[in-house]
This record gives C-alpha cells, sequence and structure tokens, in this order.
C-alpha cells in the first residue's frame, strides 16, 4: 500500500509539472490573435495587457485633418460613426511566427475599407468643387458644410478591397509577450487604415506640386 501511494505521488507530481509547463502564457502568435481581435472589438483593457504603447486610436489620422481644415467645421458625430464602424470591418490572417530568445515577429494580413482611395477622391472633389465656392467668397459654414458632404459621401461608398501586410514585433516581459509600440507613420496604421498614410503622402506631394 505505501508503494502504491508512493508511485501515485510520483505519477501526480509529474503530471502537475508537466500542466505547469504547459501554461507557461500564450505563445506571440496567441497574443497576436488576441490584440488583433481586440483591435476588431475596440476592447481597450486587452489591447493594454499586450501592447507596449498606452493606446491604439486608428481614427486620428481623420481627426487631425479635420482640424486642419478650419472651415470643415470640425470632426462631425457622423463622421466618426463611419470611420468608427469601417475602422474595425476588418478581416485578419496571422502566418510566419519567429520565435529568438526574448524576441518574435508574427506576420499580419489585413482585408479593410480602402480609406485612402476615398481621402485622394475627397482631395480632388475639394479641389474641383470646394475651392470654386472659396473664390467665389462662399462663407465658411456652407464651405465646412460642403467639405463634411463631399467626404462623408466618399467614406460612404467605400469598398472592402484594400489588402495589405505588416510585422507584429514582441518582447517577451515577466508575464508573458507584450507587443512593441508602433511607428506613428509606420505599416501598421497604415495598413489599419486602409493605406491613409499613403494617401495623405500622395496628396500633400500633389499640394506642393501645384504651389510650385
Amino acid at each position: 500500500m505505501k508503494n502504491m501511494k508512493r508511485m501515485i505521488a510520483i505519477l501526480m507530481t509529474v503530471v502537475l509539472a508537466s500542466v505547469l509547463c504547459a501554461c507557461g502564457g500564450p505563445e506571440p502568435k496567441e497574443v497576436a490573435d488576441s490584440f488583433m481581435t481586440a483591435l476588431q472589438k475596440n476592447d481597450t483593457k486587452t489591447i493594454k495587457t499586450v501592447y507596449a504603447g498606452e493606446s491604439i486610436d486608428l481614427e486620428l489620422a481623420f481627426e487631425d485633418e479635420s482640424e486642419d481644415d478650419s472651415s470643415s467645421g470640425g470632426y462631425s458625430s457622423t463622421l466618426e460613426k463611419i470611420v468608427g464602424n469601417k475602422l474595425s470591418d476588418f478581416d485578419y490572417k496571422l502566418s510566419d511566427e519567429k520565435i529568438d530568445g526574448d524576441k518574435a515577429s508574427v506576420k499580419v494580413e489585413v482585408t479593410t475599407y480602402a480609406f485612402g482611395d476615398a481621402l485622394e477622391g475627397f482631395y480632388q472633389d475639394y479641389r474641383d468643387k470646394v475651392l470654386k465656392q472659396v473664390l467665389e467668397g462662399a462663407s465658411d459654414k456652407k464651405i465646412g458644410e460642403m467639405s463634411q458632404g463631399l467626404l462623408e459621401k466618399r467614406l460612404k461608398a467605400m469598398k472592402k478591397n484594400y489588402t495589405g501586410t505588416f510585422t507584429l514585433h514582441l518582447t517577451k516581459k515577466s508575464d508573458g509577450w507584450v507587443i512593441d509600440k508602433f511607428k506613428d507613420d509606420g505599416d501598421f496604421y497604415n495598413v489599419m487604415t486602409g493605406g491613409t498614410i499613403d494617401a495623405l503622402n500622395k496628396i500633400e506631394e500633389m499640394f506642393n506640386n501645384t504651389q510650385e
């Protein structure tokens, strides 16, 4: 009987050790999956647990553009709703997980709405329609309403046909894997906003060319 109890004790010790080893925390690809799902659900609590930065604000580029245009009247609640809903409506695939000591990387392919194309289209609309009103002396209110209407129309017409890839880089901390902070003008923000950064750079270039 003593031998039997000793064998059971040894067996339980082996099983417990195996369980503890298996519960060493989520792997980089699992952390990446949690992060991307949290973005879809706007789950800020989960994002804070797996991301090294303070927060993720995908709408910031649109807010900044609206604030830069003094005639736009600001970032309207209608535009905010359209942008917010479509930014979170994306599909993603994870692949190519690589682990090297306390560093890791996971490739992410995202399919989302073509915000960049919408902004480029809005810029052309603004040049063709709004500037004419400015030159004719239209009020700031009229210019703002017209600008908002043109942008809203472009955003509503967007198709979910933009696909891009970026790489999540992770660092292993004492409590598990954490995604490294993103650059504000990097691939993550450009892809997650459907090519917005590329579009803004292109618009800036076109604007500068008209000033020459």
